[in-house]
Parts: C-alpha cells; structure tokens; sequence
C-alpha cells in the first residue's frame, strides 16, 4: 500500500453549518518513496472527508459514488473508496493508502462532510504505479571456483539510489525483508542500479564448498519493492589438479628405428592420472603403449604444411604407478633424433586441443577453449634449432626448455597458463627468434574431472 503526502494550506474560515470549501491546488508526480505529494487549500478543519480514486478517463463522480468501491474499482474504470481522511486548515501531512496493483493515469476525488454533487472536488491527473517489478529469469549457479554466479532482468528501471542488492546467506537462514534490504549478515551481497530490460550479473568469489540461499531485494522509481527468496544453490568444492613434470630431463633414444623405448618413473602416481607424451620432432608417432596398454594419439602434427612434426599422445593410469614404466613410442617411419617429455595432470582432463605448423613463419596463434573457470593451458613447439634459436611465449609462461645435443638439433619449449576465461577460445601465442625453421605447436586446455 502507498501513501499519498497531503499537505494544506489555510484558506479563510468556514460558516457555522456550511460544508468546508476544498480547493486541489496540484498533485504529483509520485516520489522515490511511492508518495503523491498533494497540495490542498480548505477553509475550515474537516475530519471526515471522503475520497475516492478513479483512471483520468473515468469521468467525476457524484456523491452518492462515495462510501464504497463501485464499477469494479478504479483500474476496471469504477471507483475505489479510500475511506476518510482528516483535512485541517493549518496543515499536515496525512497518509492515504493507496491499493498495490495499479499502474495507470489516475484521479482522485474528495468529498467534504455534508457535501452534494456541487461539493465533489477533483484532482488532476496523476500517474501511479503500485506494482512490483517483474526480475526475469532469475539465475543463481556454482561457479565451478567455490562461488555463486548471479544474473537477473527487471521489467522496469530501479530506483537511483539502493535500486537493488543480491544477496547469499548460508542455508536455513529464511531472511526478513528488512534483512534481505539490507543485506546484515549475509555471506556475501551486492549492490547496483539497473534499467528495465536490461540484464544485471556478477559473481561472488571464494564462498567456500556449501549450500546458500540466495535473495534479491529490488526498488522502483515509486517506491515499490521486491524481496524474494530463491531456491537453494549448492557450491561444490573446488577440485584440485596439477600439471606436474614427471622426468627430470628430455628422454632421448638415437637408435635409427621405429620404435623408442624408455623406462619411466610413475611412483606416486594413482590411478586415474592423465600422462601427457609431447614428442618430436623428425617424424610424427602413430601409437604408444603404457603399462602394457595402448595410449591415445590425441594430437600430431604431420609437417604436410611445412613444419616440424609432433605429437602428443595420452594415456590414463588403470593402475598405480611404478617405478620401472615402460614407455613404448611407435613411430611413423624409422628416425633417429627425437625430443621426448612426460607430464602427469592430477585430477584433470583435455577438453580442447589444436596444433599449428609453421615453416618460416615465426609467429605462432592457436586457439583452445577451456569449459571449466579452474584450468590449465599446456602447449609446446618443437622444431628444428639452431644455437641462437629461442622461442617466446606471449600470454603462457615457459616452464621448460630442451635443446638436445647437437648433430640433433631437437628443440621443445613447454608453456603453461592457468584459469583463462572459460568458454571462449583462448589463443596461445608465441614466436621463434634467431635462425629457427620447421616447428610446430601443439597447444591443449585441461580442466577437472
């Protein structure tokens, strides 16, 4: 219910036994607290005067249309009683409930006591909105980081000042509405101005593994207000994985065969570990074993465009790991010279991979697109060196370099970044200096299981 703000202004005096003069001086527009300011002249105090409100289309009552709602109520084009109030010739504010629910150009009318037709005063025209804003659609969700991210659309612009605050409390704790207006003891809350259609989000960080309940409180321009509850939103833990460097060194074999052979060092390694095999860089490999089982080629490189060819192959752990792993590389066609490494991902997967070949070009682009807030972008280029041959990475951080012994030439550059934009591609970026020709990158993003 709103209130409209009466306020009188002394006018003369009225005869014994004649009905209080009223004049309407102005009325309007509707304030940010959802008052209609009125501005009246009467000449004697009157404490029973009765008022009705009707659509500005509707035409003036009579008297005998005061005393009750009749027409269906005002926003059916009738009229609405608002019962009596108490008009005093000094003057004062007086409160006038006006019913929730109506959005329209509106009139309202005043009766003095004793009063006839001829006595019946009408205002202007004045618009007043007493209805809630419309939010929609409404989203809390976990964040996949410990947090809550929130989004909502209103129907219509928010107050200037306190228009909205999003909020999360911990579960079970059904906030009042004053509570949720002012956000007191909340996890986390949030504050803004918003425009009608126009959506509104954000993001609440690091809350911690739990279940919250969500709320929005929402201010029109009018004064009118929102405050909802929302289904509870569960935050999942944050799940933890690590891209770590298994070997100490590149494993090199020099042997002219097609197929390379090491002994790897997987203890403490559980079940469920991704191994990652990046290898170049004289032919391209076509499979693998590991634990005696075959690995996945999940991407090469086969210089049909000019550059180095490489590959990455993967396998996943069906078993603790040992100390003594045989790492068994098939390559496409028997070679010599070769740059291996193996990495091991704790607790993630490949969601996205891409490679790109170069021949002279220095300057290297290639897009992944991680699906997950927490993630890792692993690349590496490998190719053909010379000793001032180096390769800088423009948005990875280098985390290995391998220059194998000349008469090889073999070179590879390991890259890393962590927690890139989710969702869109990311573009690994780099370029090779000094007298460099025929590399290659293969660039994956990894998020958690």
């Amino acid at each position: 219910m709103k209130d409209f703000t009466v306020i009188a202004r002394r006018r003369g005096r009225r005869l014994r036994g004649s009905v209080a003069l009223l004049v309407i001086n102005t009325i309007g527009p509707q304030n940010a607290s959802g008052a209609v300011p009125v501005d009246y002249t009467i000449n004697s105090n009157d404490s029973g005067v009765q008022v009705l409100l009707s659509l500005a289309s509707t035409a003036n009552p009579v008297a005998s249309n005061f005393g009750a709602d009749s027409g269906g109520g005002a926003a059916a084009g009738g009229y609405t009683y608002l019962g009596t109030v108490a008009l005093t010739v000094g003057g004062s504010n007086i409160p006038l409930a006006i019913p929730d629910g109506l959005q329209n150009v509106f009139k309202l009318h005043f009766l003095p006591t004793g009063g006839g037709d001829a006595n019946v005063v009408s205002s202007a025209s004045v618009s007043i909105d007493t209805t809630d804003s419309v939010l929609s659609p409404v989203s809390f969700a976990d964040n996949s980081a410990e947090g809550v991210s929130w989004g909502f659309t209103p129907d219509e612009d928010s107050a200037a000042i306190s228009g909205y605050r999003v909020s999360v409390w911990p579960d079970g704790t059904d906030p009042s509405d004053a509570l949720i207006a002012s956000g007191t003891g909340a996890t986390a809350t949030a504050t803004g101005t918003a425009a009608g259609t126009i959506g509104e989000s954000g993001t609440f960080a690091s809350l911690g593994a739990g279940t919250y309940q969500p709320t929005i409180y929402y201010k029109d321009p009018f004064g009118n207000e929102v405050f909802a509850t929302y289904a509870d939103v569960t935050v999942a833990a944050l799940v933890t994985f690590a891209v770590e460097r298994v070997v100490a060194d590149y494993l090199g074999n020099n042997a002219v065969t097609s197929t390379k052979t090491f002994s790897i060092n997987l203890l403490g390694y559980d079940t469920g570990t991704l191994i990652m095999v990046p290898y170049g860089n004289e032919d391209f490999l076509v499979g693998g074993t590991l634990q005696g089982n075959a690995m996945t080629v999940e991407q090469i490189s086969t210089g049909t465009a000019g550059g180095a060819k490489a590959s990455l192959l993967t396998y996943v752990l069906t078993a603790p790991g040992t100390a003594t792993e045989s790492l068994v590389l098939n390559v496409n066609t028997a070679q010599q010279y070769n740059v291996v490494d193996v990495w091991a991902v704790k607790g993630g997967q490949i969601v996205s991979k891409n490679y790109q070949e170069k021949l002279d070009g220095t300057s290297f682009s290639v897009p992944v697109t991680p699906d997950n807030a927490q993630n890792a972008i692993f690349a590496f280029v490998t190719g053909r060196q010379q000793p001032d041959t180096a390769f800088t990475w423009s948005n990875l951080t280098e985390i290995d370099d391998e220059r194998v012994a000349a008469g090889n030439n073999a070179y590879m550059s390991t890259g890393l970044v962590e927690n890139v934009p989710s969702g869109v591609a990311f573009a690994v970026a780099g370029f090779l200096t000094g007298s460099s020709f025929r590399h290659s990158m293969i660039a994956v993003a990894i998020t958690p299981l």
